[in-house]
């Protein structure tokens, strides 16, 4: 995954928890972008369950 991508993704996750009633769905799907970096893995997981 390129940097820029992943930067794009964490925008749109800030942006969206910053709403009023935040899309969970939204959120989990743009965590999906981070599984594959083994620093993000556990986090990503815990908030997928949520």
């Amino acid at each position: 995954m390129q940097k820029q991508q992943l930067h794009e993704a964490l925008d749109v996750i800030l942006n969206e928890i910053g709403e009023a009633t935040p899309q969970l769905i939204l959120i989990q799907g743009m965590l999906a972008h981070f599984q594959n970096s083994t620093d993000f893995k556990t986090e990503c997981h815990e908030v997928a369950r949520l």
